[in-house]
Parts: C-alpha cells; structure tokens; sequence
C-alpha cells in the first residue's frame, strides 16, 4: 500500500515546503550520522544520497558540500534579510565610520549562529563531530584570504569606504580572531551560553584592553 495520498491543489505549496523541510532535516541528520561514524573524508556524496534516497542533483540543491549539510548551512552566504538590516545601519557620511558596526557585526554573527538550529541530542552530536572534524569550524568563520576579503568588502561596502581604510581592515581582524575564539568555545561540550554572548564579551573586551594599554596608563596607582 503505498504512503501516499493525494493532496488537493490548494494545499500543495503547503505540502512542498514541508516535504523540503524534512528532506533537507533527513540530509543534515544522514550527514551527521556518516561524518560521527566514518569522519568526513570516510564516506562520498554520492553514498550520502544513497542513504537519504535522492539524486546527488538534489542534494546540490540543498547543500553546496558535505561540511555545509553537517553543519546545517545551506550555504556560505548571509541571509538576505540579516544581510539587508546590517548594511543599512551602516555610515551614510563618507569618512566615517558608524559607532554601531561592531556592534551589529556581533548580532549579525549571532543571528547567523542561531539559525543552525538543532535539539540537545544534536547539539551533542554536531560539538562531537566539530572536535574531531576541527577543519569544520573555519567552515563556519573562517579565515581563509577570500572570505577575509569578502568580509573586508562587506564591513567597507556597509560603511562606504575603501575595503583597505585601516578601520575596516582591523574591525575585521578583530571580528573575524573573536569568531573563531567564540566557535571553539560556544561547541564546547560544557558550554550553556549562546554564541552571541561569548562573542560580545570578545568584542566588549578590546576598549579596555586599549584604554588600560595606552602609555602611562598601567604604571599609576
């Protein structure tokens, strides 16, 4: 007997999301379960789709690799919607730089960070994976010299001004070393914060390490 039924017309885009949703949930899962059992140079895409049930043309559709499906991303981009709210806080005063852009840079990494949503048992799963797999959490913020200039671009694009403005390029130094201070903390078995709290305390952290840095100022009483 077959598990299918027959849907009326007037509930079919309601039937397709859910289907895609639970295609893409049963990708991340299999994913999760191969790269647990076998790391992630053990098994092909090509066995992934088997074991899911989908052509490998499908699962391109979700994922851009194996490293995007285990860790929940669709892809390397910035939703559209974070993106649009980010840039358009940015400075409209040519030379300027806005006082919110670290800020916002932070909520913009958290937002992004929330959005890999997974249950404890997942959660577990995935910090597991990530302490073998340790290559998976320059995935998520890397460092690689494009995606450094991509962000440069992003942070000089919002602020409209030059990607090499000495201010964009340590804004992103700073942003980008805390992101990947934040990851290994934030998937550390024990941790109970969100992302966004440990990167701010990162973030948070720099006026005073410069204030108290500055000449004279460690020496007095």
């Amino acid at each position: 007997m077959s598990n299918s039924a027959i849907i009326p017309d007037d509930d079919a885009p309601g039937l397709r999301e859910r289907k895609r949703a639970a295609r893409w949930e049963a990708i991340v899962n299999t994913a999760r379960d191969l790269t647990e059992a076998h790391g992630l140079a053990g098994y092909t895409v090509e066995q992934l789709c088997e074991r899911v049930g989908i052509s490998r043309r499908t699962f391109f559709n979700y994922f851009a690799s194996k490293e995007d499906a285990v860790l929940g991303r669709n892809d390397d981009g910035i939703p559209s919607d974070l993106l649009e709210e980010f840039l358009a806080r940015g400075s409209t005063t040519p030379g300027r730089i806005s006082a919110t852009l670290m800020e916002d840079t932070v909520t913009l990494f958290g937002e992004m960070a929330s959005r890999m949503t997974f249950n404890a048992a997942q959660y577990r799963q995935l910090v597991g994976i990530i302490d073998r797999e340790p290559h998976l959490q320059a995935k998520l913020f890397g460092e690689t010299a494009q995606r450094k200039g991509v962000f440069k671009g992003l942070l000089a694009q919002r602020e409209n001004c030059d990607p090499d403005d000495p201010r964009i390029v340590m804004a992103a130094v700073l942003i980008g070393g805390a992101a990947r201070q934040t990851t290994q903390i934030y998937f550390n078995a024990d941790n109970s914060r969100s992302f966004e709290a440990i990167l701010r305390d990162f973030i948070h952290a720099v006026p005073e390490l410069i204030e108290t840095s500055r000449p004279g100022i460690g020496a007095q009483s």
